[in-house]
């Protein structure tokens, strides 16, 4: 099998996640305050007036999905709830909420540096999954296995599982408050976002649905994991070709459109794979955007220039910095592809990923498969990065929006696929891939 693999391990940062066009100005003192267990009630109130300043002068679209009421209240409601000393953790379900509302995904809220190293942190002994409204048990953190895998959790030291997703999701930030974003966001840090919103025990009370039953819950008492037992899945930048294969297809994948470690070397990449795809006389490209949370939009540009045979505009105007991206993009004069493309998508595409999917959409280039998209034709960046003054809580918030060039897709919902393929937690047990499963299907369905 040849491959064509450029896979980079890095920190999974806000520059990789949503880098349209990042200022990244710290607008607050550069001396960290010093570290205290509490901070008044009159340095919280500070604090959200400082959010609140920042948000009504900065933000391009800040009363799109909340009106102006709604977010005057929400900020005269908590300041009059701060009456009393409290700790960063219980300062931020507060703070939260406000990023889960304004419905900008690239408006978000990071925690103080430090936090996770402060103190002692018992997390949730088990990796859960979400599907649905519903829980699942898809693995363990600790020796003390007491609970069996596929195993749907109904409450959590008493509280019932349906209010703690509503809960948490409402701390997530989200274009137009995209549901298979929030629940993405979800499914990769649970433990955090739950400890975050309820504090740490020592111990997690679990009434749970083993596999096989219907209605029949148990109860069990376990104890806390460490932080550093719980495993988070490092993100890799992902830039694949596979031709491998005695059918006529090709899988690319890519789960950013990060232009690191340079344009060039991205657009090699691309550059190469059609130059292969091209020599095999592949008839199906399958392009697998799942995961990709955006990236720089000359990267999704170069992508569109050899699936697209006609000079269509990228951006509906020249913003800074990509002013050739709002003239048309001349079609790639050599290894063009002209076969059936199929892109597979998910909740967590976002920013450029969300931009590239709508030119898709109005230019009915190839087919759409999986779920609803976290994002859509249009998102805000060209951030600008704050610090809270005493709490030490991280902002980024946009200053401008970016568009492309399409018309009648909607921005109150993320780009739909053509075809909706769900999972079972069997599925997501056993790793099968119902989405490229799928699209295998039609490809064989066209028989050629």
């Amino acid at each position: 099998m040849k491959n064509h693999d450029v896979v980079k391990t890095m920190a999974l940062i806000l520059v990789i996640l949503c880098p349209l066009a990042i200022v990244g100005t710290v607008l607050s003192p550069e001396d960290p305050a010093p570290k205290r267990s509490l901070l008044t009630a009159s340095e919280l109130r500070e604090d959200l007036l400082q959010l609140r300043e920042a948000f009504e002068s900065m933000h391009p679209a800040r009363y799109k999905f909340a009106r102006k009421k709604d977010m005057d209240q929400w900020f005269e409601s908590r300041l009059a709830m701060i009456d009393q000393p409290m700790e960063a953790r219980g300062f931020y379900p507060i703070l939260a909420t406000f990023f889960g509302m304004v419905g900008c995904g690239h408006t978000r809220l990071s925690l103080p540096d430090g936090f996770w190293q402060d103190g002692n942190h018992n997390m949730l002994p088990l990796k859960l999954y979400l599907l649905g409204k519903r829980f699942y048990v898809v693995g363990h953190f600790s020796e003390n296995q007491g609970i069996p895998i596929g195993s749907q959790i109904v409450s959590i030291n008493g509280e019932p599982i349906e209010t703690i997703i509503r809960l948490l999701k409402q701390n997530i930030h989200a274009d137009a408050m995209i549901d298979t974003f929030k629940t993405r966001r979800l499914q990769k840090n649970f433990a955090h976002q739950f400890a975050l919103q309820f504090g740490f025990h020592d111990y997690f009370e679990f009434t749970f649905i083993p596999p096989g039953k219907k209605s029949v819950s148990s109860k069990i008492r376990l104890k806390a994991v460490s932080l550093d037992m719980i495993k988070s899945e490092r993100w890799n930048i992902k830039h694949q070709l596979n031709c491998e294969g005695a059918e006529n297809y090709a899988v690319m994948t890519l789960n950013s459109f990060s232009s690191y470690p340079s344009l060039d070397r991205v657009k090699e990449f691309l550059d190469d794979s059609f130059s292969e795809i091209s020599a095999k006389q592949i008839k199906h490209l399958i392009i697998d955007l799942r995961q990709n949370t955006g990236g720089d939009p000359h990267v999704a540009a170069h992508l569109l220039t050899y699936l697209e045979p006609r000079a269509i505009v990228y951006f509906d105007q020249p913003y800074e910095g990509y002013e050739a991206l709002a003239k048309p993009l001349s079609p790639a004069t050599r290894n063009h592809f002209d076969g059936d493309i199929y892109i597979l998508i998910d909740g967590e595409g976002f920013s450029t990923t969300g931009h590239i999917c709508a030119l898709f959409k109005f230019h009915h280039i190839g087919t759409l498969i999986g779920e609803e998209l976290g994002s859509s034709y249009i998102c805000n960046d060209n951030s600008q990065n704050l610090v809270l003054k005493h709490s030490r809580f991280k902002v980024r918030m946009p200053t401008r929006s970016y568009a492309v060039a399409v018309e009648g897709i909607s921005d109150r919902h993320g780009i739909f696929p053509d075809y909706f393929v769900n999972e079972t937690i069997e599925d997501v047990i056993t790793g099968r891939d119902t989405v490229l499963e799928f699209t295998l299907r039609l490809i064989r369905d066209k028989g050629d």
